[in-house]
């Protein structure tokens, strides 16, 4: 999804003068968006506070509850 630039681009971010790093590819008008590092890594922080990844504790308790829930329901 990501991609390395290979071609000298701008960073698409507002106020942001610096040369792209990366870039990814969208549908629309615009094909690709093109980001420097200090703007991937701001675009990173805030989407990492929007979607949290779940525990592995949480996964492996609903296993343990499916299979005792199961165990209950055979009796």
């Amino acid at each position: 999804m990501l991609k390395k630039c290979n071609e000298t681009m701008s960073c698409d971010a507002v106020d942001c003068m610096n040369k792209a790093s990366h870039f990814f590819k969208i549908k629309g008008g615009m094909k690709t968006v093109c980001l420097c590092e200090q703007c991937m890594k701001k675009l990173f922080d805030d989407l990492s506070g929007v979607f949290v990844p779940k525990s592995p504790k949480n996964k492996i308790s609903d296993v343990m509850d499916k299979k005792k829930g199961a165990l209950k329901g055979d009796r």
